[in-house]
């Protein structure tokens, strides 16, 4: 009887500690379960190399206000962005860049630049 109850302490203990772990982590970072434990997300990123969309940075327009690495869904810097295998190509640094410096390219290089609302905002005034 005393062995199974003391099994039983262990196997929670076990339990509880990865629930803490899990719930520390989702509190310090953005979609932890994405970054680290989805399966369908380590299949994707195998991909993204070979993706169809890419995702360019104008030098000469970009401003540097960081606004795409702050919107950024998985918290990468807009310089791993085009190469970084965690990047899930939602595309929201594009849509939020106020100099629209962000433009997405295809495999066959044609440049499609996906106006950001400021940018639209701002013409619709004019």
């Amino acid at each position: 009887i005393f062995g199974n109850i003391l099994c039983d302490c262990a196997t929670y203990k076990y339990k509880l500690t990865i629930l803490i772990i899990l719930i520390v982590m989702f509190i310090i970072s953005k979609r932890p379960f994405c970054r680290f434990f989805c399966p369908l997300g380590a299949i994707y990123s195998l991909f993204n190399k070979f993706s169809y969309l890419k995702i360019k940075k104008n030098e000469k327009k970009c401003t540097e206000c960081m606004i795409c690495e702050e919107i950024s869904t998985m918290e990468l810097p807009l310089d791993k962005i085009p190469d970084s295998t965690n990047c899930i190509r939602c595309f929201n640094c594009v849509k939020v860049c106020p100099t629209n410096a962000i433009e997405i390219t295809n495999s066959s290089n044609s440049k499609r630049n996906v106006q950001s609302s400021h940018a639209k905002a701002q013409s619709s005034q004019s």
